[in-house]
């Protein structure tokens, strides 16, 4: 949410390369560490915040569904 109100959604993904040596064992995102995963959403909160934004995560979704925001993306 902007200082004037107005409301975007602004997606974020996390991935791991596939040829991770360090991140091998990463398959989907219930491998990550929840601990991890609330730092994460607590930096783009704080840092959104820190610029005067309302930063509110919708939810954790798996792979498919960062395929399928990546897919609609490249068709607008």
């Amino acid at each position: 949410t902007e200082k004037d109100g107005k409301v975007e959604r602004n997606d974020r993904l996390i991935a791991v390369s596939s040829n991770s040596k360090t991140h091998a064992e990463l398959k989907s995102i219930n491998d990550l560490n929840e601990t991890l995963i609330d730092q994460i959403e607590h930096f783009f909160i704080s840092y959104n915040e820190a610029k005067g934004k309302k930063f509110k995560p919708l939810g954790r979704f798996g792979a498919r569904k960062a395929k399928s925001l990546v897919e609609e993306a490249i068709r607008l």
